[in-house]
C-alpha cells in the first residue's frame, strides 16, 4: 500500500501532461465503447475494424499498428460516414493536441481524381454543430497508402467541457481510408496568481478535502478523472470555503478546477 502510494505521489508531481482521449482500436470490439458511428451507405462501406472487416490483402494494405485499425472501404456511390468520439472535457488545459495516424489512396482523395475526402472535425456542444480541424488535402503530397502521422492543435478549445471529434469519409468512387492511434492530450494548468490564494487539504486525501481561500470568491468547482471525465460538478454560490466529499470515488488521481471571480485555478489531488 505504501508502495503504490509512493508511486501516485511520484506521478503527481510529475503529472502536468496528460492524455484525454485515446483509442488503438485493439479492444476488438466496434464500434468501440462509447464511440458512435453514423452511416449512409449500405452495411460493408462504413466505419468498420480492418481485422474482421476486411481480406487479407486489404488487412496488409491498411492495418496501422498493432492487430487492428479503423477504415472506410470504398464504393461506386455516394458515402457520408462518420466516426465520433466519447465527449470529453479540456477543462483545467491550457494546451491540447490531437493526434492520429492515416492511410489514404492520394490519387484517388486528392489528385488528379479528388473523388472523397476524411474530414477530422471538433464539436463543442456535444455533436449538434461541427468545425472542421483538418482535410487530406492539408498534408500536401504524399505516396498511396503511406501511414501520415497528424498533428492537430486544440489548443484554441481549452476549457470546453463536452468537447467530441469526428472521423468524417465523404466520397463516391473514392479510395479506402484507415485510422489509427487517436489521441487527446494536453498540459494542466491554473493562474497563476491564484496559486498563493488556496488552501487544498489533505492531499492525499481520504474522504473530505478542504478547500479554503482567505480573499478569493469561488463559484464553481468540478472534478475530473485522469481522462478529462467530469466526475463532480458543483455550484457553490459564491463561498470562500468548501468540504468536498470524495468517498465514493476510487483511489487514483483527480483534478479539481474552481472557478473563481479572478480566474480559473487547478490542482491535482490523490484519492487514498
Amino acid at each position: 500500500m505504501k508502495k503504490n502510494l509512493l508511486f501516485l505521489i511520484l506521478l503527481l508531481s510529475k503529472l502536468s501532461f496528460s492524455q484525454i482521449l485515446t483509442q488503438d482500436f485493439e479492444g476488438g470490439i466496434f464500434p468501440p465503447t462509447d464511440w458512435t458511428v453514423v452511416n449512409t451507405e449500405a452495411i460493408g462501406y462504413n466505419w468498420m475494424s480492418v481485422a474482421n472487416g476486411f481480406t487479407s490483402a486489404g488487412q496488409a494494405e491498411f492495418l496501422i499498428n498493432g492487430t487492428d485499425s479503423a477504415a472506410v472501404p470504398w464504393t461506386d456511390s455516394d458515402q457520408d460516414e462518420s466516426l465520433i468520439s466519447p465527449s470529453f472535457s479540456l477543462l483545467g488545459y491550457t494546451t491540447v493536441n490531437l493526434t492520429f495516424n492515416t492511410k489514404i489512396g492520394y490519387e484517388y482523395m486528392v489528385d488528379p481524381y479528388n473523388a472523397g475526402d476524411l474530414i477530422v472535425g471538433v464539436s463543442i456542444d456535444g455533436g449538434n454543430i461541427w468545425t472542421q480541424l483538418w482535410i487530406e488535402e492539408d498534408y500536401g503530397i504524399f505516396a498511396d497508402y503511406e501511414t501520415l502521422a497528424i498533428n492537430l492543435d486544440l489548443t484554441s478549445y481549452a476549457g470546453q467541457s463536452n468537447v467530441k471529434i469526428r472521423f468524417q469519409y465523404v466520397g463516391n468512387d473514392a479510395d479506402t481510408v484507415s485510422i489509427d492511434d487517436v489521441v487527446v492530450d494536453g498540459t494542466l494548468g491554473s493562474d497563476s496568481f491564484l496559486d498563493s490564494k488556496f488552501v487544498i487539504y489533505p492531499n492525499p486525501v481520504n474522504d473530505i478535502i478542504s478547500i479554503t481561500s482567505n480573499d478569493v470568491v469561488f463559484e464553481n468547482i468540478s472534478l475530473t478523472d485522469i481522462n478529462g471525465r467530469i466526475i463532480k460538478e458543483i455550484s457553490t454560490n459564491s463561498v470562500s470555503n468548501y468540504n468536498l466529499n470524495i468517498s465514493d470515488l476510487n483511489s487514483g488521481i483527480y483534478f479539481i478546477k474552481i472557478k473563481t471571480t479572478e480566474g480559473v485555478f487547478n490542482k491535482k489531488i490523490i484519492k487514498k
